[in-house]
C-alpha cells in the first residue's frame, strides 16, 4: 500500500560515532561504515518534526503532531544502504495509540518544538527538546554551518546526497521487522548551525552505548516534505527472520 504524508520543519542532526562505540545492530541488518584513516565511523541521526496527516490516495487531513526518530545508517541483508530506526518517540497521548492500533514500537515523551512554520523566521535562534527521562534537547540556528567533527563526505551536496540514499528505513514491531521505502531525494534542505545542549536521550536509547556523543558532524532542516511511501507489512520481506527487539 502507498500512503502519503506532510512533514514539517524537520530538524535532522547527524553524529560521526565510532564503530567500536556502538551496540550490535540487530541482523540480518549491518552498519554501514565509513572507513577513515583513523577508523570506522557510522552516522548516528535524529529526525525532529511535526506530521500532518495520513492515508492513501489523497493525504487526510488528521492532526498534526510531533515525532522524534533516532537512527543510524546501515546495509541490509541485501547489501543495500538503510536506515535502521531504533528509536520512535510521539506525545505521551498519542504514543499508546499507535503502538498497539497501528503496530508501530512508539514510545512516549515529552515534545517541545517550535510552533508549526516558526523555525528561525524572525532571525533569532530556537530551540527543540524531547525528554523521556534523559533528553535530546538543541538550540539552531539559521547561520552556515562549519564543518562538522568526523570524516568528510564531500561538498554539501555530496553530504545531503549520502542520507537520501538511504531510501529504505527498517523498525522492528512486535519482535518482527517492518520495512518502510521513501523517497524524499527532491525535498530543499536548508543548512543550519545547531548546538546540542543535552543528548543523553540519545545514548539511553542504545543501550548506554556510546559512553558520550561526539560533536555534530552536520545539520539541516527540511521546512515542508511532501512523502509518498510503501509500508511492508509483517511476513512480506523473507530475507528478514527473527532477531532481538531493539526497542
Amino acid at each position: 500500500m502507498i500512503l502519503h504524508t506532510v512533514i514539517q520543519d524537520c530538524l535532522w542532526l547527524n553524529w560521526a560515532v565510532p564503530e567500536e562505540a556502538l551496540p550490535p545492530v540487530p541482523k540480518p541488518l549491518a552498519y554501514d561504515v565509513c572507513k577513515t584513516p583513523e577508523g570506522g565511523f557510522v552516522f548516528v541521526s535524529a529526525r525532529l518534526f511535526r506530521q500532518h496527516g495520513l492515508g492513501s490516495g489523497m493525504k487526510l487531513p488528521g492532526v498534526s503532531y510531533p515525532q522524534c526518530l533516532l537512527q543510524a545508517c546501515a546495509l541490509d541483508g541485501d547489501g543495500l544502504e538503510c536506515t535502521w530506526i531504533f528509536s520512535v518517540l510521539l506525545p505521551n497521548w498519542l504514543a499508546t495509540s499507535v503502538r498497539w492500533v497501528a503496530g508501530r514500537p512508539a514510545r512516549g515523551a515529552r515534545l517541545d518544538y517550535p510552533a508549526a512554520g516558526d523555525p528561525g523566521c524572525r532571525g533569532e535562534d530556537w530551540r527543540w527538546s524531547v525528554r523521556r527521562g534523559s533528553a535530546l534537547a538543541v538550540e539552531a540556528s539559521l547561520l552556515n554551518s562549519p564543518p562538522g567533527a568526523g570524516p568528510s563526505l564531500g561538498s554539501w551536496e555530496e553530504t545531503l546526497a549520502y542520507f537520501r540514499r538511504q531510501r529504505l528505513e527498517y523498525v522492528r514491531v512486535r519482535g518482527k521487522w517492518r520495512r518502510v521505502e521513501v523517497d524524499r531525494s527532491s525535498t530543499a534542505a536548508v543548512p543550519l548551525t545547531a548546538r546540542v545542549l543535552e543528548g543523553g536521550l540519545v545514548i539511553e536509547s542504545l543501550g548506554g552505548l556510546p559512553a558520550s556523543l561526539p560533536p555534530l558532524h552536520s545539520s539541516w532542516l527540511l521546512p515542508t516534505v511532501n512523502i509518498s511511501f510503501e509500508y511492508v507489512v509483517e511476513g512480506e520481506h523473507a530475507a528478514l527472520p527473527e532477531a532481538p527487539a531493539a526497542l
